[in-house]
Order: C-alpha cells, then sequence, then structure tokens
C-alpha cells in the first residue's frame, strides 16, 4: 500500500518536498507535474518543492486510479 504523503507547511502555505515521497511515487509525479510548477522556500538551490494542491490532485485523480486499475487486471 502507498501513503499519501503529509504537506509541509510555510509561510501559511502547504507545500510537498519531493524527497518525502517514495522513490516509484515521486518519479511518476515528477513525470506528471513538470518544471513550471516548482516553488522554492527562499533557497536559491531548493527546488525539491511543489504546492501540495498539485500533489493532492495527482494523488486523487492519476495514481489512485491507475494502482486500483492495476489490481483489477
Amino acid at each position: 500500500m502507498h501513503r499519501k504523503a503529509s504537506p509541509i507547511f510555510h509561510n501559511g502555505q502547504k507545500i510537498l518536498r519531493l524527497s518525502d515521497l517514495s522513490s516509484p511515487q515521486a518519479y511518476l509525479f515528477c513525470s506528471w507535474v513538470g518544471g513550471k510548477n516548482f516553488v522554492t522556500l527562499g533557497e536559491e538551490n531548493d527546488f525539491d518543492c511543489v504546492d501540495y494542491i498539485e500533489y493532492e490532485y495527482w494523488y486523487q485523480n492519476h495514481y489512485t486510479t491507475e494502482k486500483d486499475f492495476d489490481s483489477i487486471i
């Protein structure tokens, strides 16, 4: 079973740190999200974060439905 990652909060905004994801989940999510959706937390080389809402959408509409479909076939 793959667990949904929890957000971190930065200046009142829900953020997902990609390094908090399992490797397979991070790979699939990064392939889907694209580079324009990455956010920085004020550190110049910190490109490990996205808005959590992007992850939530992907998890609910792509990741879990694909996993459910795989278990059916």
